[in-house]
């Protein structure tokens, strides 16, 4: 009978808690990168240039008046952008989502190889612990300290639906 206390279950913990970054900062990233694209488009449609400030839907009074709050709108994201800095969050994210991303991928390949020769040998966990070593400078940075709880949270309780314990082959 499968044990908990198995020294694989540190490489399954492992994985599940890449699988959970993975998506997680999958999920930071879509924000940020919606809301510099947001961002952008409020700012190219109030331009002054702009086609759109010629429509004659803003020449009317209802439109004059969106017009207004829409360029109130654009002139809080024209000081927004800058003091966010969103393009380098985005950088620093992308960087840290493909660290976890290529240690997620290089735990599936030690999971699939305990799986294919139902066995954690001496030489897995060597590879197990080459692993550890070179992902350690991801775990010692971090592109955000704020923490989405709620969100983490959320992608969780997916990862233990896709990853159930009783899926893992222990020897």
């Amino acid at each position: 009978m499968p044990t908990k206390d198995h020294p694989v279950w540190d490489v399954y913990d492992r994985y599940r808690s890449a699988r959970l970054n993975v998506k997680y900062y999958t999920a930071r990233l879509h924000r940020l990168v919606v809301t510099s694209k947001t961002f952008d488009i409020i700012l190219a449609i109030t331009a002054p240039s702009s086609a759109i400030s010629g429509l004659f839907l803003f020449d009317t009074e209802i439109g004059a008046f969106a017009w207004k709050w829409l360029l109130v709108v654009s002139a809080v994201v024209a000081v927004l952008k800058p003091i966010l800095i969103l393009g380098n969050k985005i950088k620093k994210f992308e960087e840290y989502l493909t660290g976890y991303h290529s240690y997620f991928l290089d735990l599936d390949k030690l999971k699939l190889e305990i799986s294919q020769k139902k066995n954690y040998n001496d030489e897995m966990r060597s590879s197990f612990m080459d692993i550890l070593e070179k992902r350690k400078a991801l775990f010692e940075s971090t592109p955000d300290l704020r923490e989405i709880k709620r969100l983490k949270k959320r992608l969780a309780v997916e990862v233990k639906k896709e990853l159930p314990l009783d899926s893992f082959y222990i020897p």
